[in-house]
């Protein structure tokens, strides 16, 4: 199947070192925008009780395996006909699946949940009647953020939309850097397995040598 005509060898699947050096570059500059945005985030409203999807730091460590799969990918850009750094980089980038998509899953529910209590907690502090139109939490969180009142929840919204994107785009750039990778490795398949042209013999018979076709 690897080597049929409908596989990876019939050339419809190619493995360039270029797009693999550019898909490892794009790589690195994204997880390092991630890394800017988190430190905004963090500094904007890292300490606040409502930023609990924020605190699992998921740029951070998501983030630093996309980097370590685009230094990898680098690698392999300008060595294409190491196999070794190709099933390396194979291996490394479906984690970096896993990874990529597990930060935009948490930025996703960070969106929803840190931001709705947000919304609650620039409500102010809970009268002892009215729980309804209040965040719940206690005045100690209150007189720690005396300015409450003027927290952007837009801002942060936006910080988890970006975060969001991000995580998106590097998922699909870890699929294409398996999928090229893949098809390299099966192209290394081919090109092992290839084997030289056969010359037919046959026979006719009340002939006085053999044909050669």
């Amino acid at each position: 199947m690897c080597c049929g005509e409908v596989g990876c060898c019939g050339g419809g699947c190619e493995h360039k070192g270029t797009s693999i050096l550019n898909l490892g570059w794009a790589s690195i500059v994204l997880a390092v925008i991630g890394f800017i945005l988190y430190m905004v985030a963090d500094e904007v409203y890292g300490g606040y009780p409502f930023a609990i999807m924020h605190q699992i730091n998921a740029p951070i460590w998501g983030g630093s395996f996309i980097v370590l799969v685009g230094a990898l990918a680098i690698c392999a850009g300008n060595k294409p006909d190491n196999a070794r750094l190709r099933i390396a980089l194979l291996v490394m980038s479906i984690f970096g699946i896993l990874f990529a998509m597990a930060s935009w899953i948490i930025a996703s529910t960070g969106l929803v949940f840190d931001c709705h209590g947000c919304d609650s907690f620039v409500l102010g502090p809970c009268d002892p009647d009215e729980f309804d139109n209040c965040s719940g939490l206690s005045d100690y969180w209150y007189d720690i953020f005396p300015n409450w009142r003027s927290i952007d929840c837009g801002g942060i919204r936006a910080l988890f939309a970006l975060q969001l994107i991000l995580g998106l785009t590097e998922t699909v750039l870890m699929f294409i850097v398996s999928i090229k990778t893949c098809c390299g490795t099966c192209r290394t398949c081919c090109k092992g397995t290839q084997q030289p042209p056969t010359q037919a013999m046959t026979y006719q018979p009340g002939q006085p040598a053999l044909q050669q076709i």
